[in-house]
């Protein structure tokens, strides 16, 4: 299950605003954040749903982008063996289990775990 705090990790690992939308002066809503304004009330949640292969693709390059693919694709694939044996060598039905649309919300998962992790090496650097 995707919940809102792995959208929002998600969204901010991909460099993008996790909107707020607050209600300003004259009743005008917009994002605390960055200013973001809705067109009207219906449209004040335009944060990324993590619902679309738009979406499972925007992550996946941004993992790649990052140099983090290796690291991903260890944390799913001990995943991957829980349900199927662990196995030496990685099978292309691992890599099927892998490119779908089930896997946005590990993905979303991993994204906060590395979040978290990096916090607390920061503090600790501090």
């Amino acid at each position: 299950m995707i919940t809102e705090e792995l959208r929002k990790a998600g969204t901010e690992y991909l460099g993008e605003c996790w909107h707020e939308i607050v209600i300003g002066c004259g009743g005008v809503f917009s994002c605390r954040k960055c200013g973001y304004t809705p067109d009207d009330i219906d449209d004040t949640n335009k944060n990324r749903t993590f619902t679309t292969w738009q979406d499972f693709g925007d992550l996946k390059e941004k993992i790649l982008d990052k140099g983090d693919w290796n690291e991903f694709e260890d944390y799913c694939y001990l995943i991957y063996n829980e349900g199927f044996g662990l196995n030496k060598y990685r099978s292309l039905r691992f890599s099927v289990w892998l490119i779908s649309l089930d896997r946005i919300p590990l993905m979303l998962e991993w994204i906060e775990k590395k979040g978290k992790e990096t916090q607390l090496t920061c503090k600790l650097q501090s």
